[in-house]
């Protein structure tokens, strides 16, 4: 398996700072950090994580591609298609034969991942010396009252989504298995199944978006999802490839169904 996984600390700030400082200490790649809880979570930007106590998975973990750093935005969507996969896989478990059809985590350009209830978790990707460090963060039986004032509405967990019982260490064991296999791939050279799987679980199809890719938001719609995993937009008339940015603004063109 890829990620070297031990106990969890019972409490931490940030497993993304601590993994951030191993990694400059050169910590080789698979290292990996784990909590019950963080009291200073990190996301995208300057935004916060929340992160209670036993309610999710916090992780993060170290990964030292030799693929060229041109190559490295991959592996946002890569580390968020191999959570959709593991949730997917566990909430089939506890749901079974009530399934009507298979579940579907959407996939929100280029690291989150939503539920028909609202945002489920993030990949966040730092990168230093010659190592990306990727953080993931999925909520697993938050209520809506435990989350923040500001956060009830937007914020879901797999337990408001009806999916209960799934535990961080059955979350983490699962998406290790996918993410072995996809980085594994990567590794090779091999990226066709990031399309497909990107495009299954595609949350901003179709939505009128503003975008920041660097020089400044811009509006326009979503198109489709590259071969590497970039977004496609049509801007002022045109279509662009967009390969790493931040969606500031969205309107769906249709609800998400879990």
């Amino acid at each position: 398996m890829l990620l070297q996984t031990g106990p969890p600390l019972p409490s931490c700030a940030s497993t993304q700072s601590l993994a951030l400082a191993l990694a400059g200490e050169g910590a080789k790649e698979g290292t990996t950090v784990w909590a019950l809880e963080q009291t200073s979570g990190r996301g995208r930007g300057v935004h916060r994580w929340e992160s209670p106590a036993g309610h999710g998975l916090w992780v993060s973990f170290i990964l030292r591609p030799p693929a060229p750093t041109s190559a490295w935005p991959v592996l946002t969507p890569l580390v968020a298609l191999s959570a959709a996969h593991a949730i997917e896989d566990l909430a089939e478990v506890r749901l079974g034969p009530s399934l009507p059809a298979p579940l579907r985590v959407g996939i929100k350009w280029p690291n989150d991942l939503f539920g028909a209830l609202g945002k489920l978790g993030g990949v966040l990707a730092q990168v230093v010396d010659r190592a990306v460090v990727l953080g993931v963060g999925v909520n697993l039986t938050q209520r809506p009252v435990d989350f923040p004032t500001e956060l009830q509405g937007h914020a879901s967990s797999l337990e408001i989504e009806g999916v209960r019982r799934v535990t961080p260490l059955e979350l983490l064991e699962q998406f290790n298995v996918h993410l072995t296999t996809a980085y594994d791939s990567f590794q090779n050279g091999e990226t066709s199944f990031l399309r497909p799987g990107l495009q299954a679980r595609f949350y901003l199809r179709d939505a009128e978006i503003e975008i920041d890719a660097g020089g400044g938001a811009r509006v326009g719609k979503v198109i489709d999802v590259g071969k590497a995993g970039e977004l496609c937009v049509r801007i002022n008339g045109r279509e662009e490839m967009i390969f790493g940015g931040t969606v500031t603004r969205f309107e769906l063109a249709r609800p998400w169904k879990l």
